[in-house]
């Protein structure tokens, strides 16, 4: 049995796996991107004033959000400094200010933010109630969160097809739906969520996961299996994925994404 705390995100391993990733990424982020506009269509409260986003990456959504007339500044930042130097180098804007910070320990005062954003970030963070006080600690009083991350669901495929070939953990531990609530819920009046899948399909299954390591998606969990894989071990994976190969040749890959909304921070320490 796998212990809680294995599933626990290195942080350290998380930013520099990132950094290293900075420069390709954008390359191979097509469903970083997908969700992104998904999240900025999404039937939520407008985003407006000073705006946060953690975990901004390349700025692919930091410069989108700069467009919006409704936003006077947009802090932007991500634990990854080859991300942030990556950003401000290529998508400038004199609505972004750039910061190489952890979303556990936000360097703002409290309640100077009107909206807090995030897409594809907090999956890869350790510790979700600590971001919820952080971020119900610097939002206004009518302020609000917005953000997708990965659920469960997230590269079943991949996970059972892992499963055939050894015990190890190789695919990230993601949180449930319920989960997510219930913890938003404990700091913020109101919460509302979407759940969608997206799926994309390769010819072959090392398309998958040299996507996987370009993009520095890999399993940042403690009880990941280290090592490099063997070529004996790649064929069985590969042959065991086979059995999710579609009508039309292809093999899919599904992620399980929540969009949710969380307002009316709550007043958990006097403000």
């Amino acid at each position: 049995m796998i212990k809680l705390n294995q599933f626990q995100r290195d942080q350290r391993r998380v930013a520099q796996s990132f950094s290293t990733a900075a420069e390709r990424y954008d390359m191979v982020a097509s469903l970083q991107r997908q969700v992104v506009h998904h999240l900025l269509d999404m039937d939520f409260n407008n985003r407006c004033g000073a705006l946060l986003e953690f975990g901004c990456g390349t700025g692919y959504a930091t410069w989108q959000l700069a467009q919006d007339n409704a936003i006077d500044t947009v802090w932007a930042l991500d634990i990854a400094s080859g991300m942030v130097n990556y950003a401000c180098h290529h998508r400038p804007h004199s609505k972004i200010r750039w910061l190489v910070a952890d979303a556990h320990y936000l360097p703002f005062g409290d309640s100077t933010m009107d909206t807090v954003f995030s897409s594809l970030a907090l999956q890869w963070c350790e510790n979700l109630s600590q971001i919820c006080v952080e971020v119900a600690r610097v939002l206004k009083m009518d302020g609000c969160l917005q953000f997708a991350t990965l659920g469960p669901d997230t590269l079943h495929e991949l996970r059972q097809a892992w499963s055939m070939v050894d015990q190890y953990q190789h695919i990230n531990h993601f949180i449930p739906l319920s989960q997510l609530e219930t913890t938003l819920k404990l700091y913020f009046g109101q919460v509302r969520w979407v759940h969608k899948q997206i799926v994309l399909r390769y010819t072959q299954m090392t398309e998958l996961t040299r996507q996987l390591k370009i993009l520095g998606a890999s399993n940042h969990n403690r009880a990941a299996a280290s090592g490099l894989m063997g070529r004996s071990r790649l064929e069985r994976l590969q042959q065991a994925y086979e059995k999710w190969r579609d009508q039309e040749g292809l093999l899919p890959a599904t992620y399980d994404v929540f969009y949710l909304q969380a307002s009316h921070p709550k007043n958990i320490n006097s403000r």
